[in-house]
Protein backbone atom coordinates (compact mmCIF):
# COMPACT_ATOMS: atom_id res chain seq x y z
CA UNK A 1 0.00 0.00 0.00
CA UNK A 2 1.41 3.42 -0.93
CA UNK A 3 2.05 6.17 1.60
CA UNK A 4 -0.81 8.20 0.12
CA UNK A 5 -3.25 5.33 0.62
CA UNK A 6 -2.05 4.92 4.21
CA UNK A 7 -2.51 8.65 4.87
CA UNK A 8 -6.02 8.49 3.37
CA UNK A 9 -6.92 5.49 5.53
CA UNK A 10 -5.60 7.19 8.64
CA UNK A 11 -7.56 10.38 7.95
CA UNK A 12 -10.84 8.66 7.10
CA UNK A 13 -10.49 6.12 9.92
CA UNK A 14 -10.00 8.69 12.67
CA UNK A 15 -13.10 10.82 13.34
CA UNK A 16 -12.42 14.54 13.48
CA UNK A 17 -9.25 14.36 11.39
CA UNK A 18 -8.97 17.08 8.76
CA UNK A 19 -5.44 16.61 7.39
CA UNK A 20 -2.71 14.00 7.66
CA UNK A 21 0.71 14.92 6.27
CA UNK A 22 4.06 13.15 6.03
CA UNK A 23 6.81 15.76 6.22
CA UNK A 24 10.58 16.00 5.81
CA UNK A 25 11.71 18.25 8.66
CA UNK A 26 15.21 18.70 7.26
CA UNK A 27 14.07 19.77 3.80
CA UNK A 28 11.06 21.65 5.15
CA UNK A 29 8.64 20.03 2.75
CA UNK A 30 5.50 17.94 2.75
CA UNK A 31 6.20 14.55 1.16
CA UNK A 32 2.57 13.45 1.01
CA UNK A 33 -0.77 14.46 2.45
CA UNK A 34 -4.43 13.57 2.69
CA UNK A 35 -7.24 16.05 3.19
CA UNK A 36 -10.97 16.08 2.56
CA UNK A 37 -10.57 19.63 1.24
CA UNK A 38 -7.93 21.12 -1.03
CA UNK A 39 -5.24 22.82 1.03
CA UNK A 40 -3.21 25.66 -0.48
CA UNK A 41 0.53 25.09 -0.77
CA UNK A 42 1.15 27.94 1.66
CA UNK A 43 -0.91 26.14 4.31
CA UNK A 44 1.06 22.93 3.79
CA UNK A 45 4.32 24.88 3.98
CA UNK A 46 3.22 26.46 7.27
CA UNK A 47 2.27 23.02 8.62
CA UNK A 48 5.78 21.82 7.91
CA UNK A 49 7.30 24.90 9.58
CA UNK A 50 5.08 24.35 12.65
CA UNK A 51 6.00 20.66 12.84
CA UNK A 52 9.68 21.54 12.60
CA UNK A 53 9.41 24.15 15.37
CA UNK A 54 7.34 21.95 17.68
CA UNK A 55 9.51 18.85 17.26
CA UNK A 56 12.71 20.89 17.48
CA UNK A 57 14.04 20.31 13.97
CA UNK A 58 15.43 17.35 12.08
CA UNK A 59 18.19 16.55 14.58
CA UNK A 60 16.26 16.94 17.84
CA UNK A 61 15.31 14.15 20.22
CA UNK A 62 11.62 15.01 20.58
CA UNK A 63 9.74 11.96 19.31
CA UNK A 64 6.20 13.21 19.56
CA UNK A 65 4.19 16.25 20.53
CA UNK A 66 0.59 17.35 20.82
CA UNK A 67 -0.53 20.94 20.32
CA UNK A 68 -4.05 21.77 21.50
CA UNK A 69 -6.10 24.92 21.06
CA UNK A 70 -9.76 25.88 21.31
CA UNK A 71 -10.14 25.39 17.56
CA UNK A 72 -8.10 22.28 16.88
CA UNK A 73 -5.45 19.72 17.69
CA UNK A 74 -2.17 18.76 16.07
CA UNK A 75 -0.51 15.41 16.76
CA UNK A 76 3.10 15.06 15.61
CA UNK A 77 5.20 11.89 15.60
CA UNK A 78 8.73 11.58 14.35
CA UNK A 79 9.51 8.52 12.20
CA UNK A 80 11.51 6.05 14.33
CA UNK A 81 13.90 4.97 11.57
CA UNK A 82 14.01 8.30 9.72
CA UNK A 83 14.23 11.02 12.41
CA UNK A 84 14.12 13.84 9.86
CA UNK A 85 10.62 12.73 8.86
CA UNK A 86 7.37 13.06 10.80
CA UNK A 87 3.66 12.44 10.55
CA UNK A 88 1.31 15.34 11.31
CA UNK A 89 -2.36 14.89 12.13
CA UNK A 90 -4.52 18.01 12.22
CA UNK A 91 -8.06 17.74 13.50
CA UNK A 92 -10.86 18.89 15.73
CA UNK A 93 -10.09 19.79 19.35
CA UNK A 94 -11.91 16.66 20.54
CA UNK A 95 -9.98 14.21 18.34
CA UNK A 96 -9.11 10.95 20.08
CA UNK A 97 -5.45 11.67 20.87
CA UNK A 98 -4.59 8.13 21.95
CA UNK A 99 -6.08 6.65 18.78
CA UNK A 100 -4.30 9.28 16.67
CA UNK A 101 -0.94 8.44 18.24
CA UNK A 102 -1.49 4.69 17.87
CA UNK A 103 -2.60 4.89 14.24
CA UNK A 104 0.19 7.31 13.37
CA UNK A 105 2.79 4.94 14.82
CA UNK A 106 1.37 2.11 12.73
CA UNK A 107 1.65 4.19 9.54
CA UNK A 108 5.20 5.27 10.41
CA UNK A 109 6.25 1.67 10.99
CA UNK A 110 4.94 0.73 7.54
CA UNK A 111 6.48 3.74 5.79
CA UNK A 112 9.97 3.36 7.22
CA UNK A 113 10.27 -0.43 6.78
Amino acid sequence: MTILHQLDELRTGLPGTEVVAYVDLGAGMVLGWSSAMVQPQEWLDELCVSANEILGGAGADTGEAIKLSATGAMVLLRAPDAPAEALCIVGAPDIDLDAARYKARTVLENVTE
